[in-house]
């Protein structure tokens, strides 16, 4: 007997589907269907058209927008651009809120950028990409953060989130720790109350 399990795989039918993105042949190897494939990449390609516009302004030019976090743990696998097929175990992952004077405090150099290398360090359209967002007041995912040298964190994910939410002004930030972490973060930096959203600008 022949087995029709895979009839209904599109990936084994790209050829009677038509010309597609390597985007979009990634996002249904994914588990997309061709329809929700083609929708992502006709916003991915707004998306970065509104970025290259925004990309290299100074901040008296950029749009008006909030700093909006999306706390929500299911959503915390978008805090690595939303990669997929990752081995992390997202439930692993504790939110806390901290005074970002105090954050910078022990960021290590590596991922300290200051407000004048938005653009010149790191990679400028994922800077722009999350300007536009925020500008369109989208939540964005909270920076992940793990110890390294003494009495310092590195970022994970959303190096370009903070280096944004840090030109905007935010004095307060949420970020993710691994909760075997939590107890070597908590000796380094005062965790703070924080809302379900925090709002800067």
């Amino acid at each position: 007997m022949v087995d029709d399990a895979d009839d209904d795989d599109p990936i084994k039918h790209l050829d009677s589907l038509g010309p597609l993105t390597s985007y979009e042949v990634l996002l249904m190897a994914q588990g997309r269907t061709l329809e929700q494939a083609k929708a992502e990449y006709v916003e991915r390609t707004r998306i970065n058209a509104l970025a290259d516009e925004l990309e290299g302004k100074p901040i008296d030019q950029w749009p008006p927008f909030d700093i909006i976090w999306d706390t929500s743990p299911a959503s915390f696998f978008y805090t690595l651009d939303g990669a997929e097929n990752t081995p992390v175990d997202f439930t692993e992952l504790q939110l806390i809120w901290v005074a970002l004077a105090d954050f910078d405090g022990i960021l290590q150099p590596y991922n300290h950028r200051i407000v004048d290398e938005i653009w010149s360090v790191g990679d400028s359209k994922k800077a722009a990409r999350a300007l536009v967002h925020w500008s369109e007041r989208r939540c964005m995912s909270p920076v992940w953060i793990i110890p390294t040298t003494a009495g310092k964190v590195g970022i994970v994910g959303g190096n370009h989130r903070l280096a944004i939410a840090r030109a905007k002004g935010a004095s307060v930030i949420p970020v993710l720790v691994e909760k075997k972490h939590l107890e070597s973060i908590a000796a380094l930096i005062k965790f703070l109350p924080g809302p379900e959203r925090f709002a800067s600008g």
